[in-house]
């Protein structure tokens, strides 16, 4: 290969890395939208996570339980010994784990069960 032959190809490709470079910025600039999209969903869902934790936190622990007794988020017997599976009782008396109930209530407001507001107060609680 002749030296004029190394020089065209030591252009071309520095062309295709500008090339390249550019293209990349564009596509950044393409997805910044995006981006913001979703930082500003995962922010969302942390702050409800957040308000969730403390709402449960809140929420009287179930002592009337039989080994019998399961969750009905996760399925596992609520008799148990975790902090984060601490049976919890919402407003309308169902009983879950902690840990499940601040998930559920991250994504909905009600009860996985009866869909009772399980923010209410206890005063307007549903009948079982």
């Amino acid at each position: 290969m002749s030296s004029s032959d190394q020089v065209d190809l030591v252009e071309y490709f520095n062309h295709l890395r500008s090339r390249i470079d550019e293209l990349i910025a564009q596509h950044r600039s393409l997805l910044q939208p995006f981006n913001d999209g979703v930082l500003l969903a995962h922010q969302t869902l942390e702050g409800r996570w957040r308000n969730a934790t403390g709402v449960v936190e809140k929420m009287p622990t179930a002592t009337a339980i039989t080994d019998d007794d399961v969750c009905s988020i996760c399925l596992e017997g609520l008799q148990g010994g975790t902090t984060t599976s601490t049976p919890k009782q919402p407003p309308c008396g169902h009983v879950y784990h902690q840990n499940c109930l601040a998930k559920w209530l991250s994504r909905s407001d009600s009860c996985p069960l009866c869909r009772c507001s399980a923010t209410q107060s206890s005063s307007n609680t549903v009948d079982d």
